[in-house]
């Protein structure tokens, strides 16, 4: 990541998914990129340290960052 600072993975515990995607210091891919690795280790596709984090919280701050509704599933979760 590029700019005037950068966020790593053990950055992530600083801030919620939200803070993240209304974050005003971050691009549009940059606040992707974080969301989409701390989905990953929320969902345990990346061996990383549990945020705490549901999945489900990190959809909704992507939702917010691209503009693209959630989609929900009948069972209440969401697509991925």
């Amino acid at each position: 990541m590029s700019g005037l600072f950068s966020l790593g993975p053990r950055d992530l515990d600083r801030f919620t998914p939200m803070q993240i995607a209304h974050h005003p210091h971050l691009s549009r891919g940059e606040k992707l990129e974080l969301l989409s690795d701390l989905k990953a280790a929320a969902t345990g596709i990346a061996e990383s340290d549990d945020f705490g984090f549901p999945p489900e919280e990190i959809d909704e701050a992507i939702s917010d960052v691209t503009g693209v509704p959630i989609l929900h599933k009948p069972d209440g979760g969401s697509y991925p």
